[in-house]
């Protein structure tokens, strides 16, 4: 039998997380994938989060629209199609 030793990281900031993709089998990368798409759900699970990720989605159609000086009525973003 295995002995798996566990490592514990009390804290890091996501910025000096850095993974190789291209050092990894193709068996790991699609394990990490599938845990970072279900943990992604899962905020999206909590009203408070999806609450605030529809206001950060808005201010940022806001600011996009306010940069480019007009907005496409349906949905505040730039005009779609405009230069």
């Amino acid at each position: 039998m295995r002995t798996v030793t566990e490592k514990v990281v009390a804290s890091r900031e996501p910025a000096t997380v850095t993974i190789n993709l291209h050092a990894l089998p193709k068996h790991e990368k699609d394990a990490l994938c599938r845990s970072i798409f279900r943990l992604t759900a899962n905020v999206f699970d909590d009203p408070n989060a999806a609450a605030e990720f529809k206001k950060w989605q808005k201010e940022r159609r806001e600011k996009a629209a306010r940069k480019e000086g007009h907005k496409c009525e349906s949905c505040s973003a730039p005009l779609h199609g405009t230069t």
